[in-house]
């Protein structure tokens, strides 16, 4: 994986409206890690993946070859958002990190 990097998701369906909180599944791994950015239309969330073990950022628990399910923060839906976008900022290891799923739930208000 490299800076600019990037995949993307359709909706299965079109969402209401709102805010929406943002679970990643991953695998963290021994020297990964990095900023991600994830898009939905012209609204951004930034977030950190550190190493396992390290701590104090998205990502930091449990150990390495585990799946590891975190809540990088809330993004905004509109009528218009049709695909999620993830893309990689800076990847300052070897990779960023290995995603397996990712889960949007309506934020409380």
């Amino acid at each position: 994986q490299n800076a600019g990097n990037e995949c993307s998701w359709q909706l299965a369906e079109p969402l209401l409206p709102g805010g929406y909180e943002v679970f990643l599944t991953h695998l963290p791994e021994e020297r990964c890690g990095g900023n991600l950015r994830i898009e939905a239309g012209f609204h951004r969330l930034t977030c950190t993946i550190v190493s396992s073990g390290a701590t104090g950022a998205t990502g930091a628990t449990g150990a390495t070859g585990e799946l590891q399910r975190v809540a990088v923060g809330t993004i905004r839906i509109t009528e218009e958002t049709s695909n999620i976008v993830i893309v990689a900022e800076t990847v300052p290891y070897e990779t960023l990190t290995r995603i397996h799923c990712m889960e949007l739930r309506p934020a409380l208000p």
